[in-house]
């Protein structure tokens, strides 16, 4: 699985660059994950860390589409 997250952890966070972060992990499961349905997708600014993003996918796969599943993680964007 890959992702061209890489070539934004740099960036300064800004509204485009989390919407970058959303565009990325939508094209990466799309292309690597195609059996994944995202519900719904949530990147954020942390409010207490300002150089931390925080992810939060809601998913079902093709196998269980009514079986919804969510993962959350933070990664340090900006730095």
């Amino acid at each position: 699985f890959g992702s061209d997250l890489k070539n934004i952890l740099f960036e300064q966070i800004t509204p485009q660059s989390l919407s970058n972060v959303e565009d990325s992990i939508r094209q990466s499961l799309s292309t690597w994950l195609p059996y994944v349905r995202v519900a719904n997708l949530v990147v954020v600014q942390d409010d207490r860390n300002p150089n931390q993003v925080g992810v939060s996918l809601e998913y079902s796969t093709t196998l269980e589409p009514t079986a919804l599943d969510t993962i959350s993680f933070k990664f340090d964007l900006g730095v």
